[in-house]
């Protein structure tokens, strides 16, 4: 009887000549997978494909060199390579992806597979020593097991590992999901949502609403944060963490942040002449847009159109975005808006990595407390010791405040005892489409009625 090591031996053969003659890695990979499907189907076995990604692959790609972040990737994809056997394959695809085959002599269980999984994480997980620092990384994980009986070709398995990455990576770093026939219906209406978002950018559909900010010591109108809001004709408004992700995969984001812009100085050029005062309005801004070689260059132009002044338009940033050294194309274009005359603020801070260094050296006018941080804060002690350390550090650094997500009034009062600069949220009002924002806004500037007036009236 032929030895096992034989059998072994002679598969491994088989998939190197399978895919000796592709020429990209996804070729590779899909050549191989349907010959271990081939091979499974004899055999009564389940064919298995990983694909992995690194967490917050964009962060580390600004953070580190291409020399550095060109080892690291490779010192994954050896590390990878090392644990498993020579009949599978690890291959490494766009950006930091890395699928991997599994070639099974056996009917592997769905613990087995997670385990494998698990091991994978863990694998990617060490530190990446290099010259002068240690690279730390996490990694989501989707995984497919293609039943014999489906037989279906390697591109619809690499797909299937695809989307069940995305679902992983929708619930945080380091997420894990197995393929089942639901992701797949999920991932058939998040397509036909995309087609219908770019209908919907082209009509207008999803357009900006605006959330009112108010200073905490003259209770006065400060500003207005634009908010992607889009009104579906079937479906009514759709929450953005449900098309923002969808607008993310079919690269639209910096057709949305225009968009976002021109509402936003729109809406502060008709405030202006119906008279009312609004100081400022403030607009997101993603890594993607912010990296592009012509965004000041839009902001300027948008600012020139509606004649509005550069100090009355804010950048907002997440925190998670702003990283990085003093070449970074982001904080490069970040400090061209500033000197423009544009104002930052950074966006739900305390929940990224930001240094007080970074505060200090780069373009920030204010920083925005995150929601997290401020929930319950008038009844909660280490909320509240949170809060006072991050105002602490604001007035040292001369760095205004912005406390998001503020929904109670005791919140509101704890906030302007502790002497934060400026609030948004539910509390004061929720993001408003621009009509009802202009109502909201002469509301908020006539004084109340005195009480023996309002007697004499009823």
């Amino acid at each position: 009887m032929e030895s096992m090591r034989n059998i072994m031996q002679r598969s491994a053969q088989r998939l190197r000549r399978t895919f000796a003659k592709a020429t990209t890695p996804r070729e590779q990979i899909t050549q191989a997978l349907e010959a271990t499907l081939r091979r499974a189907s004899q055999h009564t076995q389940n064919a298995i494909v990983f694909v992995v990604e690194i967490d917050e692959f964009q962060a580390l790609h600004r953070y580190y060199s291409g020399q550095d972040l060109t080892l690291i990737l490779k010192i994954l994809e050896d590390r990878l390579n090392g644990a498993l056997l020579s009949r599978d394959m690890v291959r490494r695809l766009d950006g930091g992806q890395y699928a991997i085959v599994i070639c099974p002599l056996r009917a592997y269980t769905q613990e087995d597979i997670l385990v494998i999984a698990g091991q994978i994480q863990r694998l990617i997980s060490v530190p990446v020593i290099l010259a002068e620092t240690q690279a730390k990384v996490t990694a989501s994980v989707g995984c497919a097991v293609m039943k014999t009986e489906a037989l279906p070709s390697g591109n619809a398995a690499l797909e299937a590992a695809r989307i069940a990455l995305m679902e992983a990576l929708s619930k945080g770093p380091s997420g894990l999901r197995l393929y089942v026939a639901q992701m797949g219906e999920r991932a058939e209406m998040r397509r036909a949502l995309g087609k219908d978002a770019r209908a919907a950018m082209a009509s207008g559909a999803i357009q900006a609403f605006f959330q009112p900010q108010i200073s905490l010591c003259t209770k006065e109108v400060s500003g207005f944060e634009a908010l992607a809001r889009w009104q579906h004709d079937d479906r009514g408004l759709i929450s953005p963490a449900e098309f923002l992700p969808v607008l993310e995969e079919a690269g639209m984001m910096r057709a949305l942040g225009q968009t976002m812009l021109r509402d936003a100085l729109a809406a502060l050029q008709g405030w202006d002449r119906q008279g009312l005062k609004v100081p400022q309005v403030s607009v997101n801004m993603c890594g993607e847009e912010l990296r592009h070689p012509d965004i000041t260059h839009d902001i300027k132009a948008q600012l020139d159109q509606f004649e509005i002044k550069p100090n009355r338009l804010v950048i907002e940033v997440l925190e998670t975005v702003y990283v990085g050294d003093m070449t970074d194309p982001i904080i490069l274009n970040l400090n061209a808006i500033s000197k423009l005359g544009c104002h930052i603020d950074l966006d739900d801070f305390g929940t990224g990595h930001t240094s007080i260094k970074s505060v200090r050296n780069f373009a920030v006018n204010r920083i925005k407390i995150d929601r997290s941080f401020i929930v319950d804060v008038d009844r909660d002690a280490e909320q509240q010791q949170i809060v006072k350390t991050i105002l602490s550090m604001a007035n040292n650094l001369a760095v205004d405040t912005l406390a998001e997500g503020v929904e109670t009034d005791g919140e509101v009062a704890h906030l302007v005892k502790s002497g934060c600069g400026h609030a948004q949220g539910f509390a004061i009002a929720r993001p408003l489409p621009v009509a009802e924002a202009y109502a909201w806004i002469k509301s908020h500037m006539m004084p109340p009625i005195p009480a023996s007036i309002s007697q004499r009236l009823q």
